[in-house]
């Protein structure tokens, strides 16, 4: 069997989980001392002249910074592939350069959006890139105030696109209708590996179509669903599509409110699952873990 170290520690909260030395998308950056302004720096040469690795995060440049940014990464000598635009109250005029740029741009990899204010508009635009887009493997869009409407679009994105690996929904309120839309892509789609769905207001009905995607996707190995109102029904619905779900590695449900019962259908399950090393919920977790390796 593998050792447990290949895998994240189920111990951490999964927002430091990382092998790779790339932000975490969590940091706050809102008590930065500096004062950073579009008029003061200029966004477009940072970009293209940069490096691979480009940070630029807190910075609150707004959609006038990021239309900036778009232009460079428009340009076929930027080399950057790594890009950090957390924090920057981007707003949907914003988003849609970035995505327009992200239809051109053949060498970006990871991409982080997280805590802008980009909406379901400027999400879709995102989503609409990603079709298009080749080289894109992270994006993080958590606290972004998609809603359902983000969602669905971010969900018809994932049936074509073949390049995204890791995508961070945190924070967005998708709720029951986005969950749906995000599990029927799950049901074809064979290249994501990484969904955060943390805190998105996703109920019985939501995690109920995620378990049906869980037993034709073969993909997905990480998945947190926790901080949600999944219940007692949810959980039995997952419970019983692990049975016929053997790439799972991690599975979040803290915070959901499942259930003994359901609790122990799911450890039940992935005892049987070997592939699968980790569970954590709320109803157990001080005083039980299952841990497969």
């Amino acid at each position: 069997m593998a050792e447990e170290e290949e895998y994240p520690s189920v111990e951490q909260n999964y927002s430091s989980q990382s092998e790779e030395n790339y932000p975490s998308g969590q940091e706050d950056y809102s008590s930065e001392e500096e004062d950073y302004s579009s008029e003061e720096e200029d966004y477009f040469e940072q970009v293209k002249t940069g490096g691979l690795n480009v940070d630029l995060s807190g910075r609150r440049f707004g959609d006038e910074g990021a239309q900036q940014i778009a232009k460079a990464l428009m340009e076929s000598d930027t080399k950057v592939q790594v890009l950090n635009l957390g924090y920057n109250d981007i707003r949907s005029s914003g988003a849609m350069a970035i995505a327009k740029a992200l239809e051109m741009n053949q060498l970006l990899q990871k991409l982080y959006l997280d805590s802008n204010n980009l909406g379901s508009v400027g999400v879709a635009a995102i989503a609409n890139a990603l079709v298009m887009n080749q080289t894109l493997d992270t994006l993080y869009l958590d606290d972004n105030n998609l809603g359902r409407e983000g969602a669905t679009a971010i969900a018809m994105a994932l049936e074509t696109n073949q390049t995204l690996l890791t995508l961070v929904l945190r924070f967005n309120d998708i709720g029951n209708e986005g969950a749906v839309a995000i599990a029927t892509a799950l049901e074809t789609n064979t290249i994501l590996q990484r969904l955060y769905l943390y805190a998105n207001n996703i109920g019985t009905e939501g995690a109920a179509a995620i378990a049906k995607a869980f037993e034709r996707n073969q993909s997905l190995q990480w998945l947190y669903l926790d901080s949600n109102d999944i219940g007692r029904e949810g959980g039995a619905a997952i419970a019983k599509a692990l049975k016929a779900n053997t790439t799972l590695r991690v599975l979040d449900l803290n915070e959901n409110d499942i259930g003994s019962e359901a609790f122990e259908a799911i450890a039940e399950a992935l005892e049987r699952n070997s592939r699968v090393f980790a569970m954590k919920a709320q109803e157990r977790l001080r005083q039980k873990k299952t841990e497969l390796v």
